[in-house]
């Protein structure tokens, strides 16, 4: 068989890794964000980990490398499929949709991985590529000043406080009571209707 070439063997990430994709990237650069500040206000690579709860050592690393440090895509691992992706890309360009079908043949060929690969494989393939996904992404910039809590917490006392969240825990402990004593019996209407009655 013809080898594939890389961005062929590449198909675009599911709907769902690239949410997930984006939220770690969201969070990243959040944290990101944070050490400069804290950096700016003059605190040690030490404390700026603690307080952000990263390592110093990658506290250290971002602060040198001066720019916010974009994931790189990780290399896919070769897997059962990888000798029949040209065949399987021909067919789906030319319109088959049939997973059923496509997985018969490729066995018929000596294809010896399972459906579910292949079927991740197919999902793939139905998520449109992003061609600038680098466009769409936020850059990082610095924020002008930010303590290092929020004003209200700066001198919380949970003594001095007026509210207490004591009610809220006593209901989560009377449900987790109620679903240990009801455990392997029955099922969600049942533990509804105990505890709507015990309300």
């Amino acid at each position: 068989m013809e080898p594939v070439l890389e961005e062929e063997k590449r198909p675009a990430r599911t709907r769902r890794e690239e949410e997930a994709h984006l939220a770690r990237r969201a969070q990243k650069l959040d944290r990101y964000e944070q050490v400069l500040e804290l950096h700016d206000q003059g605190l040690t690579v030490t404390d700026i980990g603690s307080r952000i709860g990263i390592s110093g050592r990658t506290v250290q690393r971002w602060l040198h490398n001066g720019s916010f440090p974009e994931a790189q895509r990780r290399r896919r691992r070769p897997s059962l499929i990888d000798p029949y992706e040209r065949y399987v890309l021909q067919w789906w360009q030319a319109g088959n949709r049939n997973g059923l079908q496509l997985y018969r043949e490729l066995t018929a060929q000596g294809y010896r991985g399972s459906s579910k690969a292949m079927y991740r494989y197919l999902e793939r393939l139905r998520t449109p590529q992003r061609h600038s996904l680098g466009s769409s992404l936020p850059k990082p910039h610095r924020r002008k000043s930010v303590s290092a809590l929020p004003a209200p917490l700066e001198n919380f006392s949970a003594q001095r406080a007026t509210w207490s969240n004591g009610p809220l825990e006593g209901h989560v402990n009377r449900l987790k009571l109620i679903k240990r004593s009801m455990y392997g019996r029955a099922k969600l209407p049942l533990l509804r209707q105990r505890v709507l009655w015990s309300a």
